[in-house]
């Protein structure tokens, strides 16, 4: 009877332990700072561009709701340097994007042509689902903010999913893609 009694008790702490942990969790997703206006702009740009026709799909597309780490490993970080030599300009906003530490809470404030969902809790896909979820950097401005970088991708399971480094120009009010950073990305 003790056995039992000891049995319940350990597994009650173990689910308080973990309902903390996932309170924690909570509180500090809710606690990151929002990325800036002129960052929704560039999103719409980039996800309109990358995966327009994804939108014109019945379901919804799956976005994570924070920015995300610029998945590049040294060697790929020094390629893809290698390669933004001849542009000081893109050079400086791809250090400053591989250097980004902090992960800020994007919200629903896209304009995109179709429905979209931000993510709530883990992913649920199949493995190889062309649309899995769209991850977005933080996104690094020229100081005279007409020129931006960012990394956006998809994650379609462990080995699925793509993403690219993109520099765009603002023209007119809207920003347009001028640049793919090639073998700047990644691909499963």
């Amino acid at each position: 009877m003790k056995q039992v009694l000891w049995s319940i008790l350990t597994v009650f702490a173990l689910f308080l332990t973990l309902l903390a942990a996932m309170r924690q969790k909570s509180v500090a997703q809710e606690q990151r700072e929002e990325v800036s206006t002129d960052s929704y702009d560039v999103y719409s740009a980039v996800l309109t561009r990358q995966y327009g026709p994804w939108f014109k799909r019945n379901e919804p597309v799956l976005i994570v709701p924070h920015t995300v780490l610029v998945p590049q490993g040294r060697a790929g970080q020094v390629h893809c340097t290698s390669q933004i030599d001849l542009d000081p300009l893109s050079r400086e906003l791809f250090l400053r994007l591989i250097s980004e530490k902090q992960e800020l809470r994007i919200e629903s404030k896209l304009r995109v042509p179709g429905t979209y969902k931000m993510l709530e809790g883990k992913a649920n896909f199949r493995e190889n689902d062309e649309l899995g979820v769209v991850v977005l950097s933080t996104v690094e401005f020229s100081k005279d903010p007409s020129k931006a970088m960012v990394f956006v991708g998809n994650r379609c399971g462990d080995l699925c999913g793509d993403g690219i480094v993109l520099t765009l120009e603002k023209r007119s009010d809207w920003w347009h893609v001028t640049k793919d950073q090639l073998n700047c990305g990644w691909m499963n």
